[in-house]
């Protein structure tokens, strides 16, 4: 059947809907099409060209564009649920209001697209492009963000809850008002139970605060915080902070779940996250040790500190501070190991 009695043309159909469900349109050639608000339910577009093609309002639920090009197409409020688009060139595309929720967009390249008010819940984004892109209150609850580009990338506004956030890209991203109940700072999309292990829960505007463009650094303990521990742990940071003002080391968010606290530092930039570490592992060994530069630290802080007084860290806690451990996280969302990046001094070498 030719393309036009399919209804694919370059202008204005009639006000009818089209009906192309299941049409195999493998490798087309559909640059400029006109498919507004045509069922493409369970299509088959692999490796079609849709380059500037007006698909808004169209169904693609379902459908297979794997390699398919649509650089520039308008998906406006296109329904992409489950649609497969891995591998599919969407550069500066309109999916704005967009339904692209549990789709496939492994290795998707979609720099410089507007997917502002798109719905991308469940949605795998592994591997992809959104270098400048604009997702601007775009929910992406639950949705895979695994070795994801978002450097540049505007999410103003945009909804992380459940999110699967590990080893991504995030120079210069703009999260104004985002926000997220809880994370995964994990690459297990199956394994529930090693998820869990790593998930990270928020209180307003935390999510904003801790994965801002910074240099960070994360502390996990496998035990609980006390009172004091957290008060005394405070402190050490404060007062490296002060001495080592050029780090900017301070505290922007603590999770405490279970029998396993998770401390970030924010750290001014990626070359400083080295000396941190490196002087946050000084610190807690000095004061684990209970020796007498211990007391004499102790002795500083409560100097510095006054508002309430700093005691020696607990036994509890400095029996399993030889399981904590550190890593670093540059600006990119690249995550390196503390135990490899500093020679001697991780923490779970502590005896």
């Amino acid at each position: 059947m030719a393309l036009s009695e399919m209804g694919v043309v370059n202008g204005p159909m009639s006000l009818q809907r089209w009906d192309l469900s299941g049409a195999k349109l493998i490798g087309r050639n559909l640059q400029k099409a006109y498919l507004r608000d045509v069922n493409l339910h369970k299509a088959d577009l692999r490796g079609a060209d849709l380059y500037k093609a007006d698909i808004r309002g169209a169904d693609l639920s379902d459908a297979l564009m794997s390699r398919a090009n649509a650089n520039r197409a308008d998906l406006y409020g296109t329904n992409l649920n489950r649609t497969d688009l891995k591998i599919a060139s969407l550069i500066e595309a309109d999916l704005s209001a967009a339904i692209v929720t549990e789709a496939e967009l492994v290795s998707a390249i979609l720099t410089g697209a507007y997917l502002s008010g798109a719905n991308l819940s469940g949605a795998n984004l592994s591997n992809a492009t959104l270098y400048n892109a604009s997702l601007r209150s775009c929910i992406l609850r639950d949705c895979a963000l695994i070795n994801t580009n978002l450097i540049s990338a505007d999410l103003t506004g945009a909804d992380f809850t459940g999110a699967l956030l590990y080893n991504i890209s995030t120079a210069g991203w703009n999260l104004k008002d985002a926000c997220a109940d809880y994370i995964y700072r994990s690459s297990e999309l199956y394994n529930s139970a090693e998820r869990d292990r790593h998930k990270i829960s928020f209180v307003p505007g935390q999510f904003e605060r801790m994965y801002g463009s910074y240099a960070a650094i994360d502390v996990t303990i496998e035990s609980p915080l006390l009172f004091d521990d957290l008060f005394g742990f405070e402190a050490i940071v404060r007062h490296i902070g002060k001495n080592h003002p050029r780090l900017g080391l301070t505290i922007s968010g603590i999770n405490i779940s279970g029998q396993q606290a998770s401390i970030r530092l924010n750290v001014s930039r990626d070359d400083l996250l080295n000396m941190a570490a490196t002087q946050l592992a000084s610190a807690l060994q000095v004061a684990i040790r209970g020796t007498d530069p211990s007391e004499q630290l102790i002795s500083v802080l409560e100097s510095e500190y006054s508002m309430y007084k700093i005691t020696p860290l607990s036994g509890n806690f400095k029996m399993h501070l030889r399981r904590v451990s550190m890593n670093l996280i540059k600006q990119d969302g690249s995550v390196h190991s503390a135990c490899s990046e500093i020679a001697g001094s991780c923490m779970e070498t502590y005896k």
